[in-house]
């Protein structure tokens, strides 16, 4: 019998394996929800540029799509690896990172296929969102990280603008099924705070954007 949890991951897979042909395109575009993913990478790539760099090793992006961040990163001279739920988008940012030194593969971002502390630096952008539980995807994403490194990820907030001037979407989007199969999960900026101290973060820092 498959479980409600696997139900749901089966979903973002699936829905992600048959948008994969537009997310090569979406840092390109100019959509109003383009243009949010295209500020929400600058405003990671701006965070991670400011790292101590105390503890190093290895970056890690879960739930990397077509493979834009882990491009940006390999330009910046990181060693990275890649993971996301989607086998089509996988395969995009392999085609992405193509002589690349970055490894993608496919993974659930709530049972990692890594050791413990195996990476220095994690990024998880619009991921959290899509898990069964985002504090499920917090603990993964510090167990992987060694201790003192950094983790960047983003969250959409219920309060922002576009919720506001959307009430019919903001109800959808927290109470209801926004996607075929799925539920997502929004968290305030004090939410998602508190769900990262549960999970064994020390935060330093909140961006909006």
């Amino acid at each position: 019998m498959v479980d409600a949890r696997s139900r749901h991951v089966g979903a973002v897979r699936l829905d992600y394996d048959a948008r994969s042909p537009l997310w090569d395109h979406v840092y390109d575009g100019t959509s109003f929800h383009d243009v949010v993913r295209q500020t929400r990478l600058a405003v990671a790539l701006s965070m991670l540029a400011g790292r101590d760099r105390t503890v190093t090793g290895p970056a890690l992006d879960v739930g990397c799509g077509a493979g834009q961040l882990v491009g940006a990163l390999l330009a910046a001279g990181e060693l990275v690896a890649g993971c996301d739920i989607s086998m089509r988008q996988v395969v995009s940012a392999r085609t992405r990172v193509d002589g690349g030194r970055a490894i993608v593969v496919q993974a659930d971002a709530g049972r990692l296929p890594f050791a413990d502390g195996a990476f220095a630096t994690a990024t998880a952008l619009g991921l959290l969102e899509y898990l069964p539980s985002p504090g499920e995807g917090l603990r993964e994403l510090a167990r992987v990280t060694r201790p003192g490194g950094h983790v960047v990820v983003s969250m959409p907030n219920p309060w922002r603008l576009s919720y506001l001037l959307d009430p019919v979407g903001a109800i959808l989007g927290r109470f209801g099924h926004t996607r075929p199969g799925y539920r997502r999960h929004y968290l305030s900026a004090t939410g998602l705070k508190h769900q990262m101290a549960v999970a064994g973060f020390e935060v330093k820092a909140v961006r909006g954007h």
